[in-house]
């Protein structure tokens, strides 16, 4: 799966300086890429919860 991403420049400096900001906090190199890699993965892992709680719901039905 291909997921195409745009985001604006101003997006990417706030994203940057966030990922500057956990490095700073945690001693953890982050990059915008690996930050928006992890948002993705947390909204599929929501996602594939949402779904598995849903077909339990209609197998109960």
């Amino acid at each position: 799966m291909q997921l195409i991403l745009q985001i604006s420049t101003h997006d990417f400096l706030e994203l940057d300086e966030l990922c500057e900001s956990v490095k700073k906090a945690t001693n953890e190199k982050i990059t915008v890429t690996n930050y928006i890699e992890l948002m993705i993965q947390e909204e599929l892992k929501m996602k594939n919860e949402l779904m598995n709680e849903l077909s339990h719901i209609q197998k109960g039905a």
